[in-house]
């Protein structure tokens, strides 16, 4: 049986460091890296770093990276309910680190008053933030900080995730597949000049490229950038220019795989997209949390250097 999770155990294996697929490839940069540096330069000695929903432990990577010079020793622990890659982040001969899967942020084993940071980047929103919330505030240190980089209703991220999630929620989406499906059946297997001629003479195939061409022309009208992100027009480029060859069963093999990866995407981002927060949501779900010795440091908003909305920053301080 399916886990709840195992899509983004089986996202996480594929090797991702970020949430984002395809979309952003690498670990966070600009505005995004510029916010971890600022907390991160003000660690003590022989620090301890909790982060939550880490996945393939972007988080820590940045803060190994940071200390790649200095001979500072700390400790930073990674937590996701989905099941990670276990890896050593580079640059951490002084930094002890350790990723976790298999643990949610609303039930944290961790002692109180252990962690001087706990940090999440496009993560705890996922989980049960009115419970996940406390456990984080609860492991924090007195004088500690909790520091939340999460998904705003309006940013670019989500902008753009909510095109991909509409091309491929599009009926026209599953007929692109089903298409692929149709000419690994029709076509005969190409070995030679000769094989090809027989598919191009062939009105079944013919109709099928031609059923497959308007669907993908009526996405483009959708989202270009959307269809682009999708991964659809890799499928379909990877089966023309590869799978002419392949053996039926080979061909029937990559079809499914296009399936389950679509169908798998569509799931994703649908949580992507519903984990995002507006700030009458944030500051309600935080509110409880509050008292004279859990203070809301700030909340606002991250933007690009063109402006454009990224995530909300979140900092709640904890007092000695």
């Amino acid at each position: 049986m399916t886990t709840p999770n195992q899509h983004w155990s089986n996202y996480w294996q594929q090797g991702h460091i970020t949430s984002f697929g395809q979309s952003f490839s690498g670990n966070y940069t600009g505005v995004l890296k510029e916010v971890w540096q600022d907390i991160i330069v003000n660690l003590p000695d022989n620090f301890a770093v909790l982060d939550l929903a880490t996945g393939n432990g972007a988080i820590p990577q940045l803060i190994a990276d940071h200390f790649a010079e200095d001979k500072k020793y700390g400790q930073v622990i990674g937590v996701d309910l989905a099941t990670v890659n276990d890896y050593r982040p580079k640059n951490s001969e002084y930094l002890a680190v350790e990723l976790i899967g298999g643990v949610d942020c609303a039930k944290l084993s961790f002692p109180d008053d252990h962690f001087d940071i706990v940090t999440s980047q496009f993560g705890i929103e996922y989980s049960d933030l009115n419970k996940s919330l406390v456990e984080a505030i609860r492991v924090l240190k007195p004088g500690g900080k909790l520091v939340i980089i999460g998904h705003h209703e309006d940013s670019l991220i989500i902008n753009r995730n909510r095109d991909i999630l509409q091309v491929i929620s599009h009926p026209k989406a599953a007929q692109v597949i089903d298409c692929l499906a149709g000419l690994a059946n029709a076509m005969i297997q190409v070995r030679t000049q000769q094989d090809l001629e027989v598919i191009k003479t062939s009105k079944e195939c013919e109709s099928l490229r031609i059923s497959l061409n308007e669907a993908l022309s009526i996405l483009a009208q959708i989202s270009q950038q959307g269809l682009e992100d999708s991964e659809l027009l890799t499928y379909v480029s990877q089966y023309f220019k590869q799978g002419l060859g392949w053996p039926l069963d080979k061909r029937q093999s990559f079809i499914n795989h296009c399936s389950e990866q679509q169908l798998a995407l569509k799931t994703r981002l649908g949580e992507l997209i519903a984990a995002a927060q507006s700030q009458e949501t944030l500051l309600a779900t935080l509110q409880p949390c509050l008292t004279n010795k859990v203070t809301l440091a700030s909340l606002d908003s991250l933007v690009s250097d063109d402006k454009q909305i990224l995530a909300w920053r979140l900092q709640v301080n904890k007092s000695s």
